[in-house]
């Protein structure tokens, strides 16, 4: 449906392209935010959520024939308590009883990983949010 010439611009967030964990002084905190990061991917991976298509969209979008093709990623850097921080809270206040019921995580571990993302002296990245676009051609 895109004219010629016409733009295409995709965004979606690459959950699984950086380490979100930053240096933080109390190694465990950090540990446990690393342990259960891939539990949250497992979860949306179940729900159907194809958690690889932002590193994907790039060549799809070449394989579809459009050109100048090209992607951009940004994330932030923020502590505990920031409205940033807050979306990791509610997703895992969300999950909490799938995850435990699977074992993936205990009720503990939750609790800390709430207290974590409410905590100004734990630093976390947000998922990269990866832009990519391209133009049809004129033709």
């Amino acid at each position: 449906a895109l004219r010629p010439g016409g733009w295409l611009v995709l965004e979606d967030f690459a959950s699984r392209l950086i380490d979100r964990t930053w240096p933080v002084t109390d190694p465990t905190a950090s540990a446990l935010f690393a342990k259960a990061l891939p539990v949250m991917g497992r979860l949306l991976a179940d729900r159907g959520a194809d958690v690889t298509w932002a590193q994907r969209a790039h060549q799809h979008l070449r394989q579809l024939g459009l050109v100048e093709v090209g992607a951009a990623g940004f994330f932030t850097v923020t502590q505990g308590g920031t409205p940033g921080a807050l979306v990791d809270s509610a997703n895992f206040s969300q999950v909490r009883a799938e995850a435990v019921a699977a074992g993936s995580l205990s009720d503990a571990e939750i609790d800390g990983i709430l207290a974590l993302t409410e905590d100004p002296a734990f630093t976390l990245s947000s998922n990269p949010l990866i832009t990519t676009w391209g133009r049809r051609g004129s033709a």
